[in-house]
């Protein structure tokens, strides 16, 4: 995967994500919808960096052993989110942002009368990985996600090669408005938009956590997915023609990802960032990063829950 901001080779660039050219006029061009809303020299700053990584890198690029494993075929919805509060009693320390929307009850926050199918938002890192391990799970690594998306073809996106059109079977139709749209329920674009192992709300969704890296000074989260929110600048006053578009840019191909600086829990919760858990099976690589490494791509199993 490789992550849209940062420096870009462009010798190595196979993925196609490399800037160039000249500065855009936002919103005017029709470019500014893509991650190359700001063009022009594009060679600086770095990703993460994966263990089998020596430095960071902007591009990876790593033959793996992933699986067998057990992965969630959908996104966890607010109705499961409300078990786990029910069972274990969580209340968050800093509760600023915490299940937005949500009702207020003696017994505890409970979802608003037909969300109950909703992918689940408004959680931070921690409290994602928390429902997870309440659940007997974990979160995938980006790797794990990447193959329950891409199988072993190499697709672009969980359904094939082919971006799907606007609204169309396979994906949520992106908005660009003011707001958050309201989001579908789990599974509302299945099966067309599901993987060839039969996983579900993968991409337009919700971002969904993935794997978290640290350094001496910051945090970050891997976010794949991309989800059904694409905001553009106005074109209307008080906002006016500038150079790029500063929202988060969409990263819908499966081999891609977003990149989100960790400050604290209220700040990382989003309504546009959900999760889904994974699991290992008897036969899973070893903790912690459940993958070996491979010469010659001979196995990739998955089994689903």
């Amino acid at each position: 995967g490789t992550e849209i901001e940062g420096g870009c080779d462009l010798d190595r660039d196979s993925f196609g994500v490399c800037c160039v050219g000249k500065a855009l006029q936002c919103p005017r061009d029709p470019e500014c919808a893509t991650p190359c809303s700001f063009k022009g020299k594009d060679d600086r700053g770095v990703d993460v960096q994966f263990p089998w990584e020596s430095t960071p890198g902007r591009f990876h690029d790593k033959l793996l052993e992933v699986g067998p494993l057990y992965m969630d075929k959908h996104l966890v919805t607010k109705s499961d989110f409300a078990r786990y509060l029910n069972a274990t009693g969580y209340k968050p320390r800093d509760a600023y942002n915490f299940l937005a929307g949500w009702r207020a009850t003696a017994a505890g926050p409970v979802p608003a009368a037909g969300e109950e199918r909703q992918p689940v938002v408004w959680v931070a890192l921690a409290e994602a990985r928390a429902y997870c391990a309440w659940a007997g799970k974990r979160l995938p690594h980006v790797y794990e996600w990447q193959l329950a998306a891409q199988g072993t073809d190499g697709r672009r996106f969980p359904w094939g090669d082919e971006a799907d059109e606007p609204g169309g079977r396979r994906r949520p139709k992106p908005e660009a408005g003011p707001g958050v749209p309201a989001l579908p329920e789990v599974g509302a674009f299945s099966p067309a938009g599901d993987s060839v192992y039969g996983v579900s709300d993968l991409v337009g969704f919700v971002w969904q956590y993935t794997d978290e890296f640290r350094d001496d000074h910051t945090r970050t989260v891997l976010l794949k997915g991309s989800s059904l929110y694409a905001p553009m600048l106005s074109d209307a006053f008080p906002a006016v023609t500038q150079v790029g578009n500063w929202y988060f840019p969409q990263a819908p191909q499966v081999d891609r990802h977003g990149r989100m600086m960790l400050m604290d829990e209220s700040y990382e919760r989003a309504a546009t960032l959900g999760f889904r858990c994974a699991a290992d099976h008897a036969n899973s690589p070893p903790a912690p990063y459940h993958y070996r490494d491979l010469d010659v791509a001979d196995r990739a199993t998955l089994l689903f829950a």
